[in-house]
């Protein structure tokens, strides 16, 4: 909260990982302060670095995920895989994903900024997820 008095104005942020940020300004002008601007965008960035942390994260854990049931995955794409081609199309490979390890945006955690393809080499991609 902010806690204005005659000659100083105090912000203290508290954020969700623990972290605490806290300003204090001197002889401010209630009407721009430049305490509660510099503030605002030291918390901005604070929580964007903790947003980047999470998402970072985020998807280690996913990315352990598929290695963890590798087996399982591997296992019901030999089975999808009627013609032993060993592709599928990418629409099945992801709800295959989706149904072995959870609903998650399975396109976006494997192939990030490359172009997506249409079809997948099953094997060779979840052997490459280390």
């Amino acid at each position: 909260g902010i806690e204005k008095t005659r000659s100083k104005c105090r912000l203290r942020l508290k954020l969700d990982s623990g972290l605490q940020l806290e300003c204090v300004e001197h002889d401010f002008s209630v009407a721009g302060s430049h305490l509660t601007q510099s503030a605002a965008s030291a918390a901005k960035g604070i929580q964007s670095f903790e947003s980047g942390v999470a998402e970072e994260g985020a998807l280690q854990d996913a990315l352990g995920l598929l290695c963890l049931k590798r087996q399982v995955i591997l296992d019901r794409c030999h089975q999808a895989d009627v013609g032993g081609t060993g592709v599928m199309l990418l629409l099945d490979f992801l709800r295959l994903l989706n149904k072995e390890c959870g609903s998650l945006d399975w396109q976006k955690i494997i192939w990030q900024h490359l172009p997506v393809p249409d079809s997948v080499a099953y094997e060779i991609l979840i052997n490459s997820i280390r």
